[in-house]
């Protein structure tokens, strides 16, 4: 049986997913990420509403599957937390949820051209991607999913998909894990970036069915002994990013123990140069990573530094 201690160890990471989709500007101030209840699979954790940049981990709280918050919480929650609700409801493998407004992606949500994967990265969102139009079941709507009925009906649409659209509004992604759910996340607007751009200049190519199998099964997305593989290298990633954002912090002077977070041995361990070269936790290759070009991924005030991990005050 998971720990407390592990528990709070997922929320850490998930509030660490709120800052990495707000910096890689895949969420604005409204949308939202969230995270199946490690332990109770009939609730999932989500942040107060608060644009996603500000969240830490006090703002976190805990709904069951109809959106409703747990435990009396009487804070202002999301309007849209019944996006996130309805796609654990409908989706037991299903453990993190994102929706997002990346305008990357609304020209294929309002016109008849797919969203297809023409990158190899765009693999994660699968070869097929729905798109859901609110007014087709509920008429004239302000296109916020704000009850039940309307999640289900998104849930429907995104069925076994890894991602669906929504008409002039955005986009919902599932993952069966966080940091799965944010690097579908963060590719998705990348690859419809490039596919607007490649239609400008004639027929496009999309990835076949078996280049996408062949990049999930790379990955360890996959059931059985996959999913044990996904799992190890989330863990890994996880740890180098954690490593990456101690780093972060220290050459940005926002924190007064860089000695006690050993950042410079962190910087050894990792081989960061001065270009900023790391490992991509989101994509497994080596990247240029925005550390020392003042995009803190996590801004704030470090208080209680315990190895990696601390706690975040305004």
């Amino acid at each position: 049986m998971m720990q407390a201690g592990e528990i709070e160890s997922a929320l850490d990471d998930l509030v660490i997913a709120n800052r990495i989709l707000a910096n890689e500007n895949v969420v604005d101030a409204y949308g939202h990420v969230s995270l199946r209840h490690p332990r109770d699979p009939r609730r999932f954790f989500l942040a107060r509403s608060l644009s996603p940049d500000r969240v830490e981990r006090g703002d976190l709280m805990e709904f069951d599957l109809e959106g409703n918050p747990a435990a009396g919480d009487s804070r202002q929650p999301y309007l849209e937390r019944f996006i996130h609700a309805a796609a654990y409801e409908a989706r037991p493998d299903v453990q993190a949820v994102v929706h997002a407004h990346a305008e990357d992606v609304l020209p294929f949500g309002i016109t008849a051209a797919p969203l297809r994967p023409v990158i190899h990265s765009g693999s994660f969102m699968g070869e097929h991607v729905p798109v859901w139009d609110i007014r087709d079941r509920f008429g004239d709507t302000n296109l916020l999913v704000t009850n039940m009925p309307q999640g289900r009906d998104l849930a429907r649409t995104l069925g076994g998909n890894n991602v669906a659209l929504m008409r002039g509004h955005g986009f919902v992604a599932a993952a069966r894990s966080l940091i799965e759910v944010v690097r579908m996340s963060v590719y998705v607007p990348r690859n419809a970036r490039v596919l607007l751009a490649a239609l400008r200049l004639g027929e496009v190519k999309p990835l076949s069915p078996g280049e996408i199998a062949a990049r999930n099964a790379g990955y360890g997305i996959a059931s059985g002994r996959g999913q044990a593989a996904l799992a190890r290298r989330d863990r890994r990633a996880q740890r180098r990013l954690q490593a990456i954002l101690a780093g972060d912090l220290a050459r940005l002077g926002v924190l007064g123990h860089a000695r006690r977070l050993r950042a410079p041995a962190v910087e050894k361990r990792l081989a960061l140069k001065p270009s900023d070269q790391a490992f991509s936790p989101l994509s497994g290759e080596t990247c240029e990573f925005p550390i020392a070009s003042g995009r803190s991924l996590i801004p704030g005030r470090i208080t209680r530094p315990t190895r990696h991990r601390a706690t975040l005050t305004p």
